[in-house]
């Protein structure tokens, strides 16, 4: 019992940061829905998952469920762990339907590339054109889900846990994550490779890891599997756990300090790499092409025309593209279009644009997406002339683009979630499907070989034959292949027959191009760096001769044409354009990486060169110890009308013919065991179900609702809430697109008890949200120096809110508010029993427009922007429906415009500088009387009696104008203010200490050094001679003399303090002098809770 009241303590203490922000949103990003597709989902239940889809990522999900459970045991068996609950399958069909999805809007909405989206038990999976990609995501979120709960637990316990245990590296985590996603490559070898290159060998494993967590996490978990074992992964977790220490947990599991494993790890990569520097050829500076690229950003979509002569390639800057064109002979770059919007926030997608140059040379076409719908871009780009056009909307993603003659595009894409052919005729937006199978058909460009029009492409399929093949078969994960597939656009019947050009089983084949006449050029990695190779051919097919570089880096975007060819390499933090002459080989004997050799070594490949095909031939591997590696996933029930073609007998025997091919291979990457088949019978409706999200006990004083205190003729200043305790549960749909959350904040003197409860509904373009908020305070009024009286005062909001997002950073908001303020005098004698209570009701419709670009680097950090501009009119009206029915609309009007910018600028990874220019202005028979003074949450609010309040204004609301540090609250005041801070905030303990902290104390400790300057006013403008601030009045019984001085309007306050997280909360302690009219005053101390702006 004491545990879980221990528990329980615990949980109450480290929430409480959570629930600093108050109920409103001030900012905040956006999820935008282009589509409705979403308003229907569906699910499908396993031994171990529940998989949803909605209606056009039905491929997605069926292939995902497959997939998920096919690696489930292999993932276990690493972990030795049991889940309590099933893992949640999300799937989309791209990228873009993903970053429409609602779920997780404020835990994770920073997605990263290269990174599976995992929150909770659910796990965020979509499609690329890869169902390999498919695959790696899919074994990265289970292998985090298992980790979590692992390291945590789950439920109450796994809250508790999370809060107060240990912080995990990020290297630790998200190493093993990519560990179990997928097994070391030649891919992120020659990542690891590249950044041990540019790095100095002196710097140590942490070092390297905070600055490159992934990377140097999944070196580190390779190496200790490698060197250790696997079985050892789940008992350094468990001890991990227990012990609440990580580096200790590898001393005591493997009898080595964890130093010396980080040590080693780097020991032996580097030796590794040192053996490898001779075997391959640097990329000579003289063939690099000059690129506009001062930023560093990635280049992609590499396209040469087909003459030779011009190149066309992307720069992304995370959403934000620019194009340029530049010809091999002058080497100059010109930019020729720029479009889409840079997003920091959530991943980029860098296979758009895509380019295809015209026949003709001088015309390039752009396909690119905006808004969920794609775009057909044709660029002149020796005149500037641009035409635009929107692609028929069936296409929900393209991959790549080519011109086939001149009135018809080859587009390689998708409209059911699978990577098929397209033929499209722009001018009419007709399109055909050439292949219709669920086979990956990607990097597809149109040309001629062996003296036949047609298209070269690269496909994951197992027979050289086209035929209708539905999802509910075999899963797509096979290595790619070369094909070629005769077609004539203009002929009148098309073989089915494919030309297989390559029988690859272990190697990565990427971008094939036609370089020359008989004559293709791809990137293949079978030496250990992915590199051009290049084949001839003759009129028969057959190979005459193999060409191929041996650069020392990745090839990461590659296209040739006309015997020259244009590709982008990575070297360090610099992306590198070289021009590539396809004809020509490197005067170097090949070699293979060290990591190539221990593949070869272990036979986990073969060491046998690419075997070539000729046309219509197909040739076998050499045999090898066969493996029985295959997996059949066929219903036992038959699918539903409409979905199985006519071809479905046909298709059987294609099947049987590819399992039996498969069977007799030599090597093949899946295992043996087959998942449960998929039936059509267990699929149903996803119905609308809620569950409890998050519930928070905290402990707080933070304004709820607008911040907005009834004046009601008081003459003192703004009245913070006291301390309180308040309690909050959210609850949610599967989907995250309806959101309840209630609560209740009892105050520690028991006055003045706070309700509300919220609705969001974010299924649409447009959100919604409906408030109510409900506050009952008692206060005494001294009537003389004998008698008081005891007053009821009652505040009921109701808010209904719109909200239209523009984009993810950007929204406009339209809010209507119903208030309702009711003050009785409590019955304590017969002249206060007489007494009428007063009430007041007013209506608000407040506008705002809304920028966040913000991206947080750690608490009360970030960089970006922020802002808003609002505006917003309040009629007051009296409303009676008890005794005599009442409606008075011509009590009262007021009108209020304000602003709030905020800017965040990063010094270095650890230091922010902040900005904040913020103001307001209330007009009309009623205002709004501005405070000005101290901080946000101040726990010992002082005020200053000596600034006079006018008493000729009928203030309907009084509000707080903050931070102006160095002075009490109401150093100036009036119905208009303007307030400038800025704040530099350092986390001095991560400076002192070269390692990653542990303790969230440490952490977070935050020296600032702060400035603050405001001004408010009555009238047009502060510096007016009659204002308030500048006379006063003396008075005896017998003369009353009024006072004229000069003060000035702008007050200004500096200082210096110290942020903490302590039990939870973020605690604030701030030493401010402030100055007035030209005078240095005694400093303040201020002790407050919640974070900075």
């Amino acid at each position: 019992m004491s545990r879980y009241l221990l528990c329980l303590f615990c949980f109450w203490l480290t929430t409480g940061v959570r629930a600093q922000s108050g109920i409103e949103t001030e900012f905040g990003k956006n999820r935008v829905q282009h589509h409705d597709d979403f308003d229907d989902w569906y699910m499908y239940e396993t031994q171990n998952f529940v998989t949803y889809w909605y209606g056009k990522a039905r491929n997605v999900g069926q292939l995902a469920l497959s997939m998920a459970e096919y690696d489930f045991k292999s993932i276990e068996s690493i972990l030795e762990h049991k889940l309590n609950d099933k893992i949640e399958l999300i799937c989309y069909t791209d990228l873009s339907d993903l970053k429409q999805s609602n779920i997780g809007i404020d835990e994770v909405f920073i997605s990263q590339n290269n990174r599976t989206t995992v929150l909770g038990n659910k796990v965020f999976v979509y499609f690329d054109g890869d169902h390999n990609h498919l695959r790696k995501q899919i074994r990265e979120g289970i292998g985090e889900v298992y980790l979590n709960a692992m390291i945590y637990g789950s439920g109450l316990s796994g809250l508790v846990q999370k809060s107060i245990q240990l912080k995990i590296p990020d290297w630790f985590k998200e190493g093993l994550i990519a560990y179990l996603g997928e097994e070391w490559s030649v891919k992120t070898d020659n990542e690891f490779r590249d950044l041990l290159q540019t790095v100095s060998s002196k710097k140590k494993f942490e070092t390297l890891a905070r600055d490159h967590p992934r990377l140097m996490g999944y070196a580190f978990w390779n190496y200790l599997t490698r060197e250790y074992g696997k079985s050892n992964v789940s008992n350094i977790l468990y001890l991990a756990r227990i012990n609440r220490n990580i580096k200790s947990s590898f001393l005591y599991i493997l009898g080595i300090p964890f130093e010396q494993i980080a040590s080693s790890t780097l020991d032996y990569f580097r030796k590794n790499y040192q053996d490898d520097k001779n075997a391959f050829k640097s990329f000579h500076p003289q063939q690099a092409l000059a690129i506009k690229n001062k930023k560093r950003l990635p280049v992609h979509s590499v396209r040469v025309s087909p003459d030779g002569n011009l190149l066309a390639y992307a720069v992304n800057n995370r959403g934000r593209y620019k194009v340029y064109v530049q010809s091999f002979r002058s080497g100059k770059p010109r930019k020729v279009l720029s479009g889409g919007v840079k997003n920091n926030v959530q991943e980029t997608d860098y296979t758009i644009p895509v380019f295809a140059w015209h026949p003709n040379n001088r015309e390039l076409a752009l396909v690119t997406e905006k808004h969920d719908t794609w775009m057909l871009y044709r660029l002149d780009v020796e005149s500037g002339d641009l035409s635009k056009d929107k692609i028929s909307p069936e296409y929900q993603r393209i991959y790549q683009v080519d011109w086939m003659d001149d009135k018809t595009l080859l587009l390689n894409a998708s409209t059911d979630a699978l990577s098929d052919l397209y033929l499209y005729l722009p001018l009419t937006r007709e399109s055909k499907r050439l292949t219709q199978d669920f086979y990956d058909d990607l990097n597809a460009s149109y040309g001629t070989l062996f003296g036949q029009k047609g298209i070269l492409f690269k496909s994951n399929r197992a027979l050289d034959t086209l035929f209708t093949m539905p999802v509910d078969t075999l899963m797509p994960i096979q290595p790619f292949n070369l094909y070629f597939y005769p077609y004539e656009v203009s002929g009148d019947q098309q073989s089915k027959k494919l030309i297989r050009l390559t029988q690859n089983q272990f190697y990565d084949l990427d971008l094939p191009s036609i370089s020359g006449p008989d004559q293709i050029s791809f990137l293949q990695d079978d030496q250990g760096v992915k590199q051009r190779k290049t084949i001839k051919l003759n009129a028969q097919g057959q190979v005459l001769q193999t060409l191929s570089t041996h650069g020392d880096h990745d090839y990461l975007s590659y296209h040739a044409a006309d015997q020259v060819g244009a590709g982008v390499i990575k070297n360090g933090k610099y992306y590198q354009l070289y021009k590539d002459v396809v004809n020509k080989t490197d005067t170097i004997d090949a070699s293979l990486t060290t990591y190539r050799y221990h593949q070869v070594k272990e036979k986990k490949i073969y060491s046998s060169h690419l075997i070539y095909n000729s046309p219509g031939e197909i040739s076998s591997p050499a045999p090898a110890s066969p493996k029985k590696e295959i997996s059949l996933f066929q219903s036992e029930f038959p699918d539903p009308a409409g979905i199985i073609t006519d071809q479905q007998k046909a298709n059987e025997t294609q099947i049987a013919d590819i399992q039996n091919k498969l069977d007799s291979t030599e090597f093949h990457p899946l295992k043996t065991e087959i998942p449960d088949k998929f039936q059509f019978t267990r699929m149903i409706a996803s119905r609308l179900k809620f569950k409890l999200d998050d519930m928070v006990t905290t402990m707080d004083n933070g304004l709820l609702f607008g911040g907005l205190n009834s004046y009601a003729g008081q003459k003192r200043g703004f009245e913070y809430p006291p301390a309180g305790f308040l309690i909050k549960a959210q609850i949610k749909d599967i989907f995250e697109d309806y959101v309840m959350e209630g609560g209740v904040r009892i105050p520690t003197n028991f006055n003045g008890t706070e309700y509300f409860l919220t609705f969001d509904n974010n299924k649409q373009r447009i959100d919604k949200r409906l408030a109510i908020y409900r506050q009952t305070r008692y206060v005494t009024e001294d009537l003389s120096t004998i008698l008081s009286q005891r007053i009821r005062n009652k505040t009921m909001i109701a808010i209904y809110q719109w909200k239209y997002p523009f984009d993810t950073y950007q929204s406009a908001r339209l809010a209507t508010t119903l208030r309702f303020d009711r003050s009785t005098v409590l019955a304590t004698d017969p002249a206060s029993l007489d007494q009428i209570a007063s009430s007041t009701q007013r209506l608000g419709l407040r506008g705002e427009y809304v920028y966040d670009n913000t991206t947080p680097i750690d608490i009360n950090r970030f960089t970006g922007t922020r802002g808003k501009i609002y505006g917003e009119v309040i009629k007051k009206m009296q409303i009676q429906v008890v005794d005599d029915w009442k409606l008075d609309l011509a009590k009262g009007f007021m009108t209020v415009l304000g602003f709030d910018a905020r800017h965040y600028l990063g010094l270095d990874r650890k230091s922010i500088l902040a900005f904040r220019l913020s103001g307001a202005t209330s007009f009309g028979s009623e205002r709004i009387l501005f405070f000005l003074g101290g901080v946000d949450n101040w726990l010992t609010p002082q005020y200053d009696e000596d600034t006079p309040i006018p008493n000729d204004n009928n203030y309907a609301y009084n509000a707080l104008g903050t931070n102006l540090r160095g002075f009490k609250q109401n150093i100036r005041n009036g119905a208009s203010y303007v307030l400038f801070n800025t704040e530099l905030r350092v986390p001095i303990v991560q400076y002192l200490v070269n390692r990653e902290l542990r303790s969230v104390f440490l952490r977070n400790l935050q020296v600032v050094a702060f400035a603050d300057a405001g001004t408010a006013w009555f009238g047009k403008n502060p510096f007016d001679q009659n204002s308030p601030l500048n006379t006063t009045s003396v008075s005896n019984p017998k003369v009353t003399i009024d006072l004229v001085y000069a003060r000035d309007p702008l007050v200004l306050g500096y200082g210096t303090g110290v942020r903490m997280s302590l039990m939870g909360y973020q605690l604030k302690v701030d030493y401010a002098w402030g100055i007035e009219t030209r005078e240095i005053l005694k400093p303040r101390f201020y002790i407050s809770l919640g974070s900075d702006f």
